[in-house]
């Protein structure tokens, strides 16, 4: 009986304790987003950019496709994405192709790619779009705790995480969407500037 009881514990315990990572995570970014000093020096010295979210077919390949695009050649900087759960060659899925193609980003020929220990080594500034991904990120790559942030790190007039618009149509897509770009107006402003 006592044995039978263990498998219920421990699942109780992770559970307990990744909302409370969750917790002390949310409130750091939010910390983060009131005296933004730390973020901002790592972006301003970043040259590999990766952009990090849940499967790499909709909100990383767009954030990280639309960074590459407004820098263009500048400072040299290299920009990738991945995905902690992305399934190795997967494209995007129709709605979110047409819904960036309003912003001018074009997700055809995207084919998702997991996050790898050797792309979080040579990353230098890593963003993810939700506390969770935030959790896990910390989770697996310790060593990266000092380089990853939320994508709304530097937006404090944006909502705190960006919402999969997995399976939601075209405007729920254009929604998250527009939520990036508002996100990363201030890190572009601190790319460019620097």
């Amino acid at each position: 009986r006592a044995r039978a009881m263990v498998g219920p514990a421990v699942r109780l315990m992770s559970s307990a304790r990744r909302r409370i990572e969750n917790v002390v995570a949310r409130r750091r970014a939010q910390q983060y987003r009131q005296d933004p000093s730390g973020p901002r020096a790592v972006v301003r010295s970043a040259t590999h950019i990766l952009v990090v979210c849940h499967g790499n077919i909709i909100p990383s390949p767009f954030a990280a496709r639309l960074i590459a695009h407004t820098l263009g050649t500048q400072r040299g900087i290299t920009v990738s994405s991945a995905g902690l759960e992305a399934t190795a060659g997967r494209p995007s899925p129709p709605a979110p192709v047409l819904a960036a193609d309003h912003f001018r980003v074009n997700l055809r020929g995207h084919a998702a790619s997991r996050v790898t220990p050797n792309a979080v080594a040579v990353a230098d500034l890593i963003f993810v779009m939700d506390v969770p991904q935030l959790v896990e990120m910390r989770r697996r790559f310790p060593a990266a705790r000092s380089k990853t942030f939320l994508l709304t790190c530097l937006a404090a007039d944006t909502p705190l995480e960006v919402r999969d618009p997995v399976y939601g149509g075209e405007d729920v897509c254009r929604g998250a969407f527009d939520h990036i770009v508002r996100a990363l107006r201030p890190i572009l402003d601190e790319l460019i500037g620097h």
